[in-house]
């Protein structure tokens, strides 16, 4: 514990480094290893975000799909208000009131909810390590988040009410039937296509209304949100599968910052029939400008060098390659110039790309370190030993194979390609993007059954004046099995490319802030099967509205219309 504290612990470096007498020495402290916690709860947090925006929007679909039946079936009764002398502004008026009280409950039970739901978290280790179970309140969240929903709620309410109150009271009729609009078929399509495809495009107005738009919108979401989780979970697994995109740009690492000078060993490895190529190279905690990083520096002109994102790796003896974080954590670019440091020797190099670099170091995380020749760490540091060697296995030799072989139980720390940390702190979470994809595509599937039903039972007077001009039950059933579908292929027809697109842009932007290459897989098969999918689904969930509808009586309904 330094008398300055966290200011001290470069003068603390470099005494120590004085003390060592040439020796490297490896320091930590306590804001880099608070950087690394951080780093991974940041993944967790991002994820939990996305699933508070996912529920976010869900709720305000489903809130306003509400909002607008009941102001379209209010405003089929408007006429009767204005005939007692009601104007525009008195039924604004009842229609806003109406909107302010779901709008203040909605804000009171929105810190009730949170604290009911803030006993899940945290997730994973940190839910054992909490120093204080319990709950906290944090006043400002909360009442930002009850505004929050208050006004999105009250800006909901009077937009569908406004837009409810310009239907043409002069209108009766056509709103009572659903507005003008052609129910028997003309074209080529059968009469039963026909009707279903009109029902499904045509909303309809007052008390034949059917929510069209935000079904619509339900579906295409939930088919989005499918896609695009897949699409996440593909890119996720490309990324996995090869190592080279998380830094392990070789098969095997032998040594390390500790290790002694490996060369003799690096001899010996190249002339074995199993190994293509082999590199070495020294690791070595540096100061970058004002940030220690572990730097891996390669001999030069070596046939194996760190993955590189922009730019080139290093060739000459002032160039570095640094990490996508440490770039940021400096304020640099690729082009521009940074100095190291390592005790009182100094040296300026140009920054000539970015890379990924592997975690065989205990410090390093996915997108922190540097790379640069062995050479150029030799002006720092002139009597500096080759304590690592990279090795690159020929085609078709497994990396076990190669252990078991040639490394003896004694061999010095010995590295493979593992998982990076900032990955495996997903699992932290969950499959949190998979639930909410899953009840995303449920409330589109629920959506789907509401429209079907509704359209069912508000459309009662249609179905009645088919059978009287002579569709059968058939027929009947088969106009909502065809409105089912309508409503299904226009939903994957906008769902599937707006879940590639947005699976895509999440990708890019999550492998960008772990520095890794941005290589997005899109599951096309996946997308493929979605289509006949939603078909299969929206045809099965017309199945009892379609019967309902089917059953209908011409003359009980007519008589009582």
């Amino acid at each position: 514990r330094l008398v300055k504290g966290s200011v001290g612990v470069p003068d603390m470096e470099r005494a120590l480094t004085d003390l060592a007498g040439g020796e490297q020495v490896v320091i930590t402290n306590a804001a880099e290893q608070t950087k690394v916690v951080q780093r991974g709860l940041d993944v967790q947090a991002a994820t939990l975000r996305l699933v508070g925006l996912a529920a976010a929007i869900v709720g305000t679909m489903l809130v306003g799909q509400a909002m607008a039946r009941r102001a379209a079936i209010d405003a089929g009764e408007s006429r009767a208000l204005r005939a007692l002398g009601f104007g525009w502004s008195h039924l604004f008026g009842l229609g806003s009131a109406r909107t302010l009280v779901i709008a203040l409950v909605s804000a009171t039970a929105t810190p009730v909810v949170a604290l009911a739901l803030s006993v899940l978290t945290p997730v994973g280790p940190a839910r054992d390590a909490e120093v204080h179970p319990g709950i906290e309140v944090n006043v400002a969240h909360v009442g930002l988040g009850m505004l929050a929903v208050a006004l999105v709620v009250m800006a909901l309410g009077l937009l569908v009410t406004s837009r409810a109150l310009r239907v043409d009271a002069g209108h009766g009729a056509d709103e009572a039937s659903g507005g003008r609009r052609r129910v028997l078929p003309t074209g080529a399509l059968p009469p039963a296509a026909a009707v279903g495809v009109t029902m499904a495009l045509t909303p309809g107005r007052a008390r034949a209304a059917v929510p069209v738009r935000s079904t619509l919108a339900g579906a295409a979401l939930g088919v989005a949100a499918l896609v695009a989780v897949a699409t996440f979970a593909s890119s996720i697994r490309h990324l996995l599968d090869d190592p080279k995109l998380y830094g392990w740009n070789w098969d095997v690492q032998i040594g390390d910052s500790f290790a002694p000078d490996l060369r003799p060993r690096a001899q010996e490895l190249s002339r074995r029939d199993d190994v293509a190529s082999v590199a070495l190279a020294s690791s070595v905690r540096v100061r970058v400008g004002s940030i220690p990083v572990d730097v891996l520096a390669i001999e030069q002109r070596a046939s194996i060098q760190p993955t590189v994102v922009e730019g080139r790796a290093p060739e000459d003896t002032d160039e570095i390659v640094l990490g996508t974080r440490t770039l940021e954590d400096l304020g640099r670019r690729v082009g521009e110039r940074v100095a190291l440091s390592l005790g009182r020797e100094a040296v300026v190099m140009r920054i000539v790309g970015r890379g990924v670099f592997n975690e065989a170091s205990s410090s390093t995380r996915l997108g922190d370190g540097a790379a640069t020749t062995l050479e150029a760490l030799r002006r720092l540091t002139p009597d500096i030993e080759s304590d690592v060697v990279l090795v690159r296995l020929r085609a078709g030799v497994s990396t076990a194979a190669f252990l078991a072989s040639h490394l003896t139980p004694a061999e010095v720390n010995v590295y493979v390609p593992t998982k990076p940390s900032d990955l495996s702190e997903l699992d932290r979470v969950g499959g949190l993007p998979s639930v909410v994809a899953g009840g995303l595509a449920l409330l589109a599937v629920g959506a789907l059954a509401h429209a079907l039903a509704t359209s069912a039972r508000r459309r009662r007077r249609d179905f009645a004046v088919l059978k009287t001009l002579g569709f059968t039950r058939g027929q009947v059933a088969g106009a909502v099995a065809w409105q089912a579908s309508v409503l299904a292929g226009l939903a994957a027809l906008v769902g599937v490319p707006l879940g590639l697109g947005t699976g895509r842009w999440a990708w890019i932007t999550f492998a960008g802030s772990l520095g890794v290459p941005a290589r997005p897989v899109l599951p096309l098969l996946v997308a493929l099967l979605v289509v006949p999918a939603t078909l299969v689904i929206g045809n099965l969930v017309a199945t009892v509205p379609a019967w309902i509808a089917a059953r209908t009586r011409p003359a009980a309904v007519l008589r009582t219309d």
